[in-house]
């Protein structure tokens, strides 16, 4: 019997202003990095366990609402890279506190 790994359905990216991009609050790469290696290296992993797994990656994107526009450009080439397609954006009103 084949053994399941536990992993969340979606991750949630936040872009900051300063350009960091975060995955479930671990940052990623550097802020000047546009490759950003590091992120597209953990998305292909989670974006196999989840077909492993018979489930959909989905990411949900945050940006700070100063963040510069190509950042969120770079980050969405990562997806797309990674293969990932049910990216979303995250809506203001989904914020706590």
């Amino acid at each position: 019997q084949e053994e399941t790994v536990d992993i969340p359905d979606e991750q949630r990216i936040t872009i900051r202003a300063d350009g960091q991009v975060i995955l479930n609050e671990q940052p990623m790469d550097t802020p000047a990095s546009e490759e950003l290696p590091t992120l597209l290296a953990t998305l292909k992993r989670f974006k196999e366990t989840a077909d492993a797994n018979k489930s959909e990656a989905l990411i949900t994107i945050q940006a700070e609402d100063s963040a510069i526009h190509q950042r969120i450009v770079h980050v969405l080439n990562v997806c797309a890279k990674a293969k990932i397609t049910g990216v979303t954006f995250a809506d203001d009103s989904e914020e706590e506190g």
